[in-house]
């Protein structure tokens, strides 16, 4: 589509999927703008090599967390949750913080 198209400007992936693959890694970094939510292991170099701009991170492991926390309250301690929605925020990864993000997949997802 980019190659049909040399006028698009910038991409707003609100799935990381075009990003699971290394195929876009050979664009020119900063030419198009790419945004795209997840900041999975296979979407970092994106950003690594500057060919996206920015991923939004779903926060996963927290949500993992944080699901049993309300379970927990509700079902041990008779404790409702105090909102209807509990929301994450999405984290900004750069290229300011994609190196101390990455480190977490190590935390999450150790190797064996």
């Amino acid at each position: 589509m980019q190659t049909a198209n040399p006028d698009i400007a910038g991409w707003a992936m609100v799935g990381g999927w075009p990003l699971f693959t290394d195929a876009l890694l050979k664009w020119e970094p900063g030419k198009v703008k790419i945004v795209a939510v997840d900041a999975l292991p296979a979407q970092l170099p994106y950003v690594e090599k500057g060919i996206a701009q920015v991923l939004l991170a779903q926060q996963v492991y927290k949500w993992g967390h944080r699901s049993v926390e309300l379970l927990v309250d509700q079902i041990v301690h008779g404790k409702a949750p105090d909102a209807a929605r509990d929301i994450s925020e999405l984290i900004p990864v750069t290229a300011d913080n994609v190196e101390a993000f990455a480190s977490n997949w190590d935390k999450w997802l150790p190797k064996k």
